[in-house]
């Protein structure tokens, strides 16, 4: 006969043995669903132009590496709205190039800047703008800051903003510029805290937050730009507004009581888009090329980790991220070995199928 006492401990024990693995198992899901959409109608390829103007993707520029014929630089642009459709649209009237900054504001969209390489390393600061309404392209002024490729771009309180990226290997930009598309002319405002090149960069309400990217070693220091100060990281003699390192180690241990384990999103030429508030990266390259999804809240400053998508695509450098009726898109980029054309959306409060 089974000892009643026992039975009941048993019975107790198995329950709460089995509510405490389904609470871990729950605390150990990443969500993050990848579909895979309708192909790239056009050449695989990194390093592109885009800017979103009415829910449509302005897609451009970039490098596919083919030497067979010449090293292949870009100069056509297409558009994407939703489902199957590209449309070909007027080639970009300058040279060829990769790492190209692009933005869009006060419907039209800007490409300056980048990069070509076939025989020779050649750096541009030429800046177009391009009207989809008449689809043309035109030239302004070049770009004050000088020659450079890698800078990042974003748009806040109505301008844009072109920050850091590189001229020669020996030359990483820590500086930033205001466009204001009602004279089209860049007006110089305060630098970064860090000269980075390859960074990636996000807005969320009125701060762009700037990470990543590299300059002698990759950039831990993770950073943000106010509009309505116009300046980085707000009063420098205030500690209040300071962001985590986007690295930290054993020794850092009150940030580290907020992670499950050591934070490493050390990276440049990573992916970023904005959902709901919320920033995500994608991707990119630590010394080896990534396939990683993180989450930012700015509210809590913290980063969480999402399905990586290497399981279910290609992990990538160099992608393009949009955002489309607020549905989230990543495509083409390079492997390390070869270029892309693939087009995937994300669901991010979602499980993987």
């Amino acid at each position: 006969m089974i000892n009643k006492k026992l039975f009941l401990f048993l019975l107790g024990f198995a329950t709460l043995f089995l509510a405490t693995s389904c609470d871990d198992d729950d605390d150990d899901t990443l969500y993050g669903n990848w579909l895979e959409t309708y192909q790239y109608k056009g050449s695989k390829r990194s390093h592109a132009a885009s800017f979103i103007i009415d829910e449509t993707l302005y897609f451009g520029l970039g490098y596919n590496g083919s030497r067979s014929s010449g090293s292949q630089y870009f100069t056509d642009f297409k558009s994407y709205g939703g489902g199957t459709n590209w449309t070909s649209l007027a080639d970009f009237p300058g040279p060829g190039r990769q790492g190209a900054f692009s933005f869009a504001v006060d419907g039209k969209g800007y490409v300056g800047c980048g990069y070509y390489n076939d025989t020779a390393e050649i750096y541009y600061n030429d800046v177009w703008v391009y009207d989809p309404v008449i689809n043309e392209w035109d030239t302004l002024a070049d770009f004050p800051g000088g020659l450079r490729t890698g800078a990042v771009s974003f748009v806040v309180g109505g301008k844009a903003y072109v920050a850091g990226g590189h001229y020669d290997s020996d030359d990483t930009k820590g500086d930033c510029y205001e466009f204001d598309p009602a004279t089209g002319t860049f007006t110089a405002v305060d630098d970064m805290g860090f000269k980075r090149t390859g960074a990636f960069a996000f807005v969320i309400g009125t701060r762009a937050y700037v990470g990543g990217g590299y300059d002698n070693n990759l950039v831990r220091q993770f950073e943000y730009f106010d509009a309505a100060t116009k300046s980085w990281n707000g009063d420098p003699a205030s500690d209040d507004d300071d962001l985590r390192d986007l690295y930290l180690d054993s020794d850092d241990i009150d940030d580290i009581d907020d992670y499950d384990e050591v934070l490493n999103l050390l990276r440049r030429w990573t992916t970023t888009f904005v959902v709901d508030d919320k920033a995500y990266i994608l991707g990119g390259n630590n010394g080896s090329v990534l396939g990683d999804c993180w989450e930012y809240d700015p509210t809590t400053d913290i980063w969480t980790e999402k399905n990586s998508f290497d399981t279910y695509m290609s992990s990538r450098q160099n992608a393009t991220a949009f955002v489309l009726n607020e549905v989230p898109y990543i495509m083409a980029g390079y492997t390390g070995s070869s270029y892309l054309d693939d087009v995937w959306y994300f669901e991010p409060n979602e499980e993987q199928e």
